[in-house]
């Protein structure tokens, strides 16, 4: 009998049919081709990516190049670097290379006189280069020189943070300010500088002097003496004893100031600024033998200079000496010749002297050797008009518009300005007033200029048409002191209350008003005349200030 299976456990679940070999072989094989195309799947985007990222650099790298040769090639960028183009890091090298090619240009734009464009790529130069010193330098002068000054100054003080260790940037920095007349400004920064740490020793004279130059145009002299004797050695330099007697002068110990000067001469026999001061010392005292003295030793020293034989020629026709002047006259036209500059100084001398003959001279032997005439004909004409010789000058103009056609285009402006003072010496008003109205039509004149003309017309008794060229001045540089003291004097003349009061409101913030033109405004504005201006009160409290202000500390002995 068969045995009988074994009983079943209904407990026990049922056994699974076994997947076939062949099955089992297959399912592994295809799960390997899923398991390769999925790490193929991820070679290729992984190739893919860095086929990329190889196209991105050679892109970038293609257009760094590009740029690269533009910059060369095209701007003429000569010191731009590849690394600079190609490294975003270093870009900000490259934007001060382009600046640098900019200021570069712009400077070759001055040296050919093409100003204005000078100037648009020194701003974008400074703009891209800030550290650039000589740029921000030219861009300054540029400045200076289209009537900006504010942006100049501007500029120049914003680059202190950059240029602080340099003394020739601080020079120029100092230089301007003081020309703007900024003497607070300049002080302060001399002080600020000055309280650095490690500032080495010529670096203190320098701010010391110009912070006591900038006390001693305002007449703080105390201020400027703290500033004299802070830096070690300061106070003993030469530069330091020069400012030293110019506040002595200033405070009125002119015969200490002069003692110093002499010994200052003596020290340093070969200075001309010091030279030059105590001559001016001297004749303002009126030792003239002496000053004269002083010049000839000096002439004698600097024989190849035309500047001490001039003076020598002034002395010799102040005295008068007539005899000796022509000698002089004919050695100076002898041996400085062949030298325009030194020429120009002479007519300019003629001119202001009204030497006709000397003026006529140089003229003969400007054309004779080929030389610049026309600044010689203008100043012959200046000579007859200084020599009130009006007619003549009338018709020395005319022969030379005759002979010379384009001599009256080329001069137009200044020869207007004598002609002008010619025809109101004549009397001629109505021709007066025309000549003058073309010449301040002019829309460039300097207030230098405008300043004489103002006193020829003031000699000729023309003191309204004078007034008018000294309002132009006024207006042409606000800060020409020179040419606001006289305009304010001719209105107190005049008893023209209109503008007076602006006019002297202005010139007591300037550098050491006149005190006799204070007290003559000061009595005529606290008389009845100026009782309903209502600018009166205002003016008269600054000009009362300004005479109360006074000096108590004496100077060193």
């Amino acid at each position: 009998m068969p045995p009988s299976p074994p009983p079943t456990n209904p407990a026990t679940p049922s056994t699974i049919p076994e997947e076939p070999p062949s099955r089992r072989l297959l399912g592994f094989f295809f799960a390997a081709d899923r398991e390769q195309a999925s790490v193929l799947g991820r070679l290729r985007w992984k190739r893919a990516i860095l086929a990329l990222g190889l196209m991105l650099v050679a892109g970038y790298v293609t257009c760094a190049v590009g740029l690269y040769f533009v910059a060369r090639v095209a701007f003429h960028s000569e010191n731009v670097r590849f690394a600079d183009l190609a490294m975003p890091t270093r870009w900000h090298r490259y934007r001060a290379a382009r600046g640098d090619d900019h200021v570069a240009e712009a400077q070759r734009l001055m040296e050919k006189g093409l100003r204005r464009e000078a100037l648009s790529l020194a701003r974008a130069g400074v703009a891209q280069s800030p550290a650039n010193r000589d740029g921000r330098l030219v861009l300054a002068r540029l400045l200076f020189e289209a009537g900006r000054a504010d942006s100049a100054c501007a500029t120049l003080v914003d680059g202190l943070s950059l240029h602080a260790s340099h003394d020739d940037y601080l020079r120029a920095l100092f230089t301007a300010l003081l020309r703007e007349q900024r003497d607070a400004q300049v002080a302060g920064l001399a002080r600020d500088l000055l309280a650095g740490r490690d500032v080495p020793l010529p670096r203190q004279h320098l701010l010391a002097l110009a912070g006591a130059t900038a006390r001693y145009f305002r007449g703080e002299f105390d201020q400027a003496d703290d500033f004299l004797e802070r830096p070690a050695g300061l106070a003993d330099s030469r530069d330091g004893r020069v400012l030293a007697t110019k506040i002595d002068w200033a405070r009125g110990y002119r015969e200490l100031a002069l003692l110093s000067l002499r010994t200052l001469a003596r020290e340093f026999p070969h200075d001309a600024e010091v030279r030059s001061e105590l001559v001016h010392r001297l004749l303002d005292l009126g030792l003239h033998d002496e000053a004269r003295r002083e010049t000839l030793a000096f002439q004698i020293a600097h024989p190849a200079l035309a500047g001490p034989r001039i003076d020598l020629l002034r002395f010799f026709r102040a005295n008068p000496d007539p005899s000796r002047a022509a000698r002089e006259a004919d050695i100076l036209l002898e041996e400085f010749a062949a030298d325009p500059a030194a020429l120009a100084a002479v007519g300019e001398f003629a001119a202001k002297a009204g030497d006709s003959a000397l003026a006529r001279r140089l003229l003969d032997l400007a054309r004779a050797r080929a030389q610049p005439w026309e600044l010689h004909a203008l100043l012959l004409i200046e000579a007859l008009v200084v020599q009130r010789d009006f007619r003549g000058a009338l018709a020395t103009a005319d022969d030379l518009a005759r002979r010379e056609p384009n001599f009256a285009a080329a001069q137009q402006a200044r020869l207007n300005s004598l002609l002008a003072v010619a025809h109101f010496g004549l009397g001629n008003i109505d021709a007066g007033r025309l000549f003058l109205a073309n010449f301040l039509r002019q829309s460039y004149l300097r207030a230098d200029n405008l300043l004489a003309i103002a006193q020829r017309l003031v000699e000729v008794g023309a003191y309204e048409p004078a007034r008018d060229a000294l309002v132009r001045a006024v207006a042409a540089d606000p800060l020409n002191q020179a040419a606001l003291t006289r305009l304010v004097e001719l209105e107190l003349n005049l008893n023209r209350i209109d503008e007076l009061p602006a006019h002297l409101a202005r010139l007591v913030t300037m550098r050491q008003p006149s005190p006799d033109v204070l007290r003559v405004a000061q009595l005529k504005l606290g008389g009845d005349l100026y009782l309903f201006s209502a600018d009166r009160p205002a003016a008269l409290a600054a000009v009362r200030a300004a005479l109360e202000k006074k000096t108590t500390r004496r100077p060193r002995l």
